[in-house]
């Protein structure tokens, strides 16, 4: 079954629930970490946390280009990756308006590049995220 790029870029930003467990990799050296993360969404923005001293935001520090993948086994879509910059959030009003604790870092996610993986052939869209 074809979809369009349109089709398949709403049915991405539709998919990104708030509070939806995500796996988020940041890069170590030159080694890849791999997490699950709660993912917040607050319109188009994209958000999640870390503890403050986290080897995550070290990461995030020295390379803020970041990658996150979900699955969508219940519309038939294997998996979307999101290719993200990643932010440190220093805004107070932001950060009291979506999570705010004296003990974790709010991160912002910026997408760059959506990859949707479509089965049963596994076709591999790659589109931006406006």
């Amino acid at each position: 079954m074809a979809h369009s790029k349109e089709e398949l870029r709403k049915v991405t930003w539709d998919s990104l629930k708030d509070c939806q467990v995500v796996f988020l990799a940041t890069i170590d050296g030159n080694r890849p970490r791999v997490r699950p993360v709660t993912l917040m969404r607050k319109g188009n923005a994209l958000f999640t946390v870390s503890r403050l001293k986290s080897q995550k935001l070290e990461q995030i520090a020295k390379n803020p280009m970041v990658e996150f993948a979900f699955s969508l086994p219940d519309i038939g879509f294997n998996s979307i990756r999101v290719e993200c910059t990643a932010e440190i959030v220093d805004d107070e009003k932001i950060k009291a308006e979506t999570y705010d604790s004296p003990e974790h870092a709010l991160i912002r996610l910026v997408p760059t590049r959506f990859t949707v993986i479509i089965p049963p052939s596994f076709e591999t869209v790659t589109l931006s995220p406006t």
